[in-house]
């Protein structure tokens, strides 16, 4: 696929095609940016191989935001969690993750 989504706390949750040599934050900026209820030191990129990037960038960069893209990347920004409990914030984050895996297939999907 020639494109890359942008999916979660974005101003437009989009697919936008792939432009080599772009990072997660570039086109994080080209849907709009993350909204005010973005939690974006979460932010993480589904590749298309399945293999998730998330905080860390991989162990390469300093950021996410400074990770190269790949056709058929999905770029998640999830939502800042606002409970006390550990138990939740991770049924929650998963519940994300998973959303984000079946937006990614449907799209891969229809192409």
């Amino acid at each position: 696929p020639g494109f890359v989504l942008v999916t979660g706390q974005v101003s437009n949750n989009t697919a936008l095609i792939y432009t080599p040599g772009k990072s997660v934050g570039a086109y994080l900026k080209q849907a709009g940016g993350p909204t005010r209820s973005a939690d974006i030191k979460k932010l993480y990129v589904i590749q298309a191989s399945g293999r998730v990037i998330g905080n860390d960038g991989g162990g390469l960069f300093r950021s996410v935001q400074d990770v190269l893209v790949s056709p058929g990347d999905t770029i998640v920004v999830p939502d800042k969690i606002m409970v006390e409990s550990q138990t939740w914030k991770n049924v929650l984050n998963t519940a994300q993750l998973i959303s984000a895996l079946a937006i990614t297939a449907a799209v891969a999907k229809s192409f």
